[in-house]
C-alpha cells in the first residue's frame, strides 16, 4: 500500500504515515460502498487546532494561521480521485477560509483549549464526549507511529550512511531514505527545479516558498 500512495502523491515526505491513515480510511469507505465522504481539513489550522499553536502568543497565533492558509495541501483530495470516492473539504471553501480568518486569536484558543469557538458551535448539536475531546495526532489515532521502528529496523546502518554519501538528497533520518527508496522504484526521478521556480535545499525540486512537495522539506512560518 505505501508504494501506492506514494505513487499518487508522489512524494517521499516524512508525514507519508498521516497520508497512509487517509489512504486506508478512504479505501475501507469504498469498500463499504461509499462514493462521498466529508473531511474536517483545515479546522486545526483555521482555528488552532494544534497544541503547539495554542502556546503562541495571539499576534503570532494570528499571522500563522494566515501564513497556513496561504501554504497549506491536503492530501485527501488526491488519494480520493485515486479511489474514485469524492472528497468534500467544507473548512477550505473560500468564503469560510476568510471569515475564519477575520476571528480574533483569542476566541479561537481559550484556557489552552484550541479550536475553543468551534467547539462551542456545535456543542447543542453533537456530544461532549466528541467536542470537548482533546485533539490527537492522526498518527497516534491510527497507529502509524508502528511504522517508524518497523522501519528503523529494516534499514541498516550500513545502507543509510552509503546513501547519505552516494545520493544527492539531505535524508533526515533512515525512515525518510526508506520513502526515498520507494519513490524512485515507483516514480523515478526526482524533476528538478526549473530557472524560474525555487529549488528545495534538500532534493532540488521546486517547492513553495515554505514547503518541498517532493521531500517534505520545510522552512518555518514564523
Amino acid at each position: 500500500t505505501l508504494p501506492e500512495v506514494i505513487e499518487i502523491l508522489k512524494t517521499f515526505d516524512l508525514a507519508l504515515p498521516n497520508d497512509l491513515s487517509i489512504y486506508f480510511a478512504l479505501k475501507l469507505a469504498r469498500e463499504d460502498g461509499i462514493s462521498s465522504v466529508m473531511t474536517g481539513d483545515g479546522a486545526d489550522e483555521l482555528f488552532a487546532g494544534y497544541a503547539y499553536m495554542a502556546e503562541l502568543p495571539p499576534e503570532d497565533l494570528q499571522r500563522y494561521i494566515m501564513k497556513l492558509s496561504q501554504n497549506w495541501h491536503f492530501s485527501a483530495s488526491e488519494l480520493g480521485k485515486a479511489l474514485d470516492v469524492e472528497v468534500r473539504q467544507p473548512f477550505l471553501d473560500e468564503d469560510f477560509v476568510r471569515f475564519a480568518l477575520e476571528i480574533s486569536p483569542e476566541s479561537k484558543v481559550k484556557d489552552g483549549v484550541g479550536k475553543y469557538i468551534l467547539r462551542k458551535s456545535f456543542e447543542d448539536l453533537i456530544p461532549a464526549e466528541i467536542v470537548w475531546r482533546r485533539k490527537e495526532p492522526i498518527e497516534y489515532g491510527s497507529g502509524s507511529t508502528k511504522l517508524h521502528k518497523i522501519i528503523d529496523s529494516v534499514v541498516t546502518d550500513g545502507e543509510f550512511q552509503s546513501a547519505k554519501k552516494e545520493v544527492d538528497i539531505k535524508f533526515i533520518n533512515k525512515e525518510h531514505f526508506f520513502y526515498w527508496r520507494i519513490y524512485d522504484q515507483v516514480v523515478g526521478k526526482i524533476p528538478k527545479a526549473r530557472d524560474d521556480e525555487v529549488s528545495c535545499p534538500c532534493c532540488g525540486a521546486a517547492m513553495g516558498t515554505y514547503h518541498c512537495p517532493t521531500c517534505g522539506f520545510s522552512r518555518p512560518l514564523l
